[in-house]
């Protein structure tokens, strides 16, 4: 990929999540921010999963199940393991989006209020990215070597490969940002209303 395209797709994203998390309100976004810590969990546990798995199957390649060779599902899962993340990643924050019940209240000083409004769509545009780099790189993006790595493949512009190298950092603030939001709001299940009785 060329610098100058990987430098389009990265500002297109950030305007377009921007955008998104501007439209969708703070209750969503605080929804997204916090539920992508676990979404992230479970696709780093499934990328783990599924390297086991070709691994087992790669031990095996002869084995037949269903009419289907071990070899040919080894390949199957090992080419399409960042594609299966990805879309694993997309349903669960789908779910967590249409079918959260829980309710946000938000503090009355107008002050932290206001603080935490500013912070809602950088918090959650980085962590749509975030999530995304780890659902497409697994847990070496959290590793400075293979950061290193990702970054020479990806550009040759010294700004863009600090960024990605920094990555580890920056998700340790946004982690820390994260926290301290969790202290400042309440969370409380919002119960789903009984439908209104029909009088003929």
């Amino acid at each position: 990929m060329s610098d100058y395209a990987f430098e389009y797709l990265l500002v297109g994203m950030l305007w377009l999540l921007s955008i998104f998390s501007f439209i969708i309100g703070m209750e969503q976004m605080i929804k997204i921010v916090i539920s992508n810590y676990i979404i992230n969990i479970i696709c780093l546990a499934s990328s783990n999963a599924i390297s086991l798995l070709t691994n087992f199957l790669e031990k095996t390649p002869d084995t037949y199940f269903l009419a289907i060779s071990y070899a040919k599902r080894q390949v199957f899962f090992s080419s399409g393991q960042t594609t299966i993340i990805l879309i694993l990643y997309g349903l669960l924050l789908i779910a967590v989006f249409n079918y959260s019940k829980i309710h946000i209240t938000f503090p009355q000083d107008p002050i932290i209020n206001n603080t935490i409004q500013i912070l809602l769509i950088p918090l959650t545009v980085f962590s749509v990215i975030f999530s995304l780099q780890i659902a497409i790189f697994g847990d070496q993006i959290v590793n400075i070597e293979h950061t290193s790595d990702i970054a020479n493949k990806l550009s040759s512009n010294a700004s863009l490969h600090q960024i990605i190298v920094m990555t580890p950092i920056r998700i340790a603030i946004h982690a820390l940002c994260t926290l301290w939001l969790t202290t400042q709001i309440g969370v409380s299940y919002q119960s789903p209303q009984p439908p209104a009785p029909v009088f003929e």
